[in-house]
């Protein structure tokens, strides 16, 4: 699977994600959302700054893949294999 495939997977599950925030369809204790937000925030800062040294980001990849679905489970309260199959994310 190429890279841009791989980023794909990623954003649709960002968007869900988004989406169920702005929703109110997650944990209402600000300081999960909170941590959560920031823990992504970091991982994508150091995404960014490692495609502006043409470096590769495949453990990168894997480091906010694992953190993204951590946070989608802990906020919808959804099963993290579910979440994988339905975004086919293996």
């Amino acid at each position: 699977m190429n890279k841009y495939h791989k980023l794909d997977k990623l954003s649709k599950l960002c968007e869900e994600l988004q989406y169920h925030i702005y929703m109110g369809k997650v944990t209402s204790d600000k300081h999960d959302l909170k941590f959560t937000c920031d823990l992504l925030f970091r991982n994508m800062i150091m995404i960014l700054n490692l495609q502006k040294q043409d470096k590769n980001i495949d453990t990168e990849y894997g480091y906010i893949l694992n953190n993204l679905l951590a946070a989608h489970t802990h906020l919808t309260n959804q099963n993290t294999e579910k979440t994988r199959k339905k975004f086919k994310i293996h």
